[in-house]
């Protein structure tokens, strides 16, 4: 999901299973209707035989229907996948849900019908969730339950810190796994 005037957060992993290289990522938003893609390239090093993940931020420009993302090293084309996107109008709400179990919370999403707001529910975890408060701005709340929060990096703690200090709303339960 995303919403229009918001970061998008996409993390990526790679791996390298040969000498250390340079490589490009770039990503291309298309947009819903014809028009011009907007385009984001990124130049990572990557240590002989190892992985590394990170997270790249990028600024819907309009309808978006997906994003487009090529990896290429020494200019020769290494991989390549789409990932389809889903846009929230302003006014609808989207709730992030970091859970041991959050299946129970899909009860909170809503049709939108009659001319009501939408509300949708984006699972989350804590390998994935956003190290910059930019990356959470899209959210109107998150929910952490039943979930060790001890797992969270310093900078995705300071990013809900960031997060909750601009107007997020932060609920957080406990249960068997919290701490």
């Amino acid at each position: 999901y995303y919403k229009d005037q918001y970061w998008i957060p996409v993390q990526i992993e790679l791996a390298n299973t040969g000498v250390e290289t340079q490589a490009r990522v770039e990503l291309s938003q298309r947009p819903m209707s014809a028009g011009q893609a907007t385009n984001y390239d990124w130049s990572i090093s990557l240590a002989a035989v190892a992985r590394k993940r990170t997270t790249l931020y990028l600024f819907p420009e309009g309808a978006t229907r997906s994003i487009e993302l090529e990896l290429t090293a020494d200019g020769e084309p290494i991989s390549s996948f789409s990932l389809p996107l889903t846009r929230l109008a302003s006014s609808d709400t989207l709730i992030g849900v970091m859970a041991s179990d959050p299946t129970p919370f899909n009860v909170l999403r809503s049709g939108g019908g009659s001319g009501a707001s939408r509300v949708e529910v984006a699972q989350l975890v804590p390998e994935t969730l956003p190290d910059q408060s930019s990356g959470l701005s899209a959210l109107d709340a998150i929910i952490v339950s039943d979930l060790d929060t001890g797992v969270l990096t310093v900078e995705q703690r300071q990013a809900l810190s960031g997060w909750v200090a601009a107007g997020g709303r932060l609920l957080i339960g406990g249960g068997a796994h919290w701490q």
